[in-house]
């Protein structure tokens, strides 16, 4: 008998993905000789976009500490700046790709909630490949050729989940590359966007009804965008998660790292 897998509580898939129609256009292209830019993830059209860098965990002994980027690219030599790539540290532990830790989708949601007349009223997109909406193990690749990195996305036992029946017949949000579920909640859920019981998958985009902000975590990427107001901006710089500011035209592919050039593991760009 297989497990059941449920919709993160608070959180109501949506049947009708028009709330999202609206990104596509706003969206840059991407790939190529112009790499993976800012608003190729997150639309175009605010005042302000951020980076947000997920920490990494430095283990020792029986301790695990949290680490910011900036500590790392001190450790080795490196230079933080807009378009900064993790694969140019010398760091065993990389950052989590794809999704905001507990941690720190908690801080960033209640720095957002003041800068939102509808934050009881959110848009949660998840990206449709993940393993545990699936009901199987999922492996993605990206990258060009041998310079390819394997994801595994969930674990082996994925095999036997049974995700929920009416996420089959659900729409998808279609963008360049990437599909979408659509769900809609209070911002306080995602912090707790789990389809399985301690398996966090922060929503690949959120935003609100109001769309004062737009929040993107790229599925391959181990940071975390913001686009929205100057004054939210200056909020979540002056904050306690690692933030810098991005221009809409940012390269945050690994060939978009033009001053840690030296040291490199990672793909060029997305497909």
């Amino acid at each position: 008998m297989k497990e059941e897998i449920s919709h993160p509580d608070g959180a109501v898939l949506q049947l009708d993905t028009a709330a999202a129609g609206w990104i596509g256009d706003r969206l840059l292209p991407w790939g190529g000789d112009v790499g993976t830019r800012v608003c190729a993830i997150v639309p175009t059209g605010y005042e302000a976009y951020l980076r947000v860098f997920h920490h990494a965990d430095e283990h020792t002994g029986t301790e695990t500490i949290r680490r910011r980027w900036s500590e790392l690219a001190q450790r080795s030599g490196r230079q933080m700046h807009p378009a900064v790539q993790f694969d140019r540290f010398a760091w065993p532990n990389p950052s989590q790709i794809g999704s905001l830790d507990r941690h720190e989708a908690t801080t960033l949601v209640s720095m957002l909630r003041p800068h939102t007349t509808t934050p009881n009223a959110c848009w949660l997109a998840i990206w449709h490949g993940f393993g545990q909406l699936t009901g199987s193990v999922h492996e993605h690749v990206v990258g060009r050729a041998l310079d390819a990195r394997i994801h595994r996305r969930f674990p082996a036992r994925s095999n036997s989940l049974a995700p929920p029946r009416d996420l089959a017949a659900a729409p998808t949000v279609s963008l360049p590359n990437r599909e979408y579920f659509l769900y809609r909640g209070p911002i306080d859920v995602v912090p707790r966007f789990e389809h399985l019981p301690g398996h966090l998958q922060t929503p690949n985009m959120w935003w609100p009804e109001d769309r004062a902000w737009f929040v993107a975590t790229e599925i391959d990427f181990d940071s975390t965008l913001v686009a929205c107001t100057r004054s939210c901006a200056l909020g979540l710089l002056a904050g306690d998660l690692e933030v810098m500011e991005v221009s809409a035209e940012t390269r945050l592919d690994i060939d978009g790292d033009t001053v840690n050039i030296n040291r490199s593991s990672g793909p060029s760009t997305l497909p």
